[in-house]
């Protein structure tokens, strides 16, 4: 083995010793996946919801502002 070997070998043992504070269970890892999964499908879900929400307010509204000034053009017209 060669003196660069060692040293390899060196620093993967310390780096496996130092890293083992950082070992996560694969079935803990993968639930923590599901789990961030389901914030951002409810995220998306709440983006779409509001997105909705603000277009029919816009629509709504333009639809409104239409009527009333229908309405205020027939009383202009007839007089009242």
């Amino acid at each position: 083995m060669t003196e660069l070997d060692t040293i390899k070998t060196a620093v993967r043992d310390v780096m496996q010793e130092e890293m083992k504070a950082f070992y996560i269970d694969r079935e803990e890892h993968y639930q923590h996946h599901q789990f961030i999964k389901g914030l951002k499908t409810g995220i998306e879900g709440c983006q779409s919801l509001v997105g909705r929400i603000t277009l029919i307010t816009i629509i709504g509204g333009v639809a409104t502002v239409l009527v009333l000034g229908v309405v205020a053009w027939i009383r202009k017209q007839v007089g009242l």
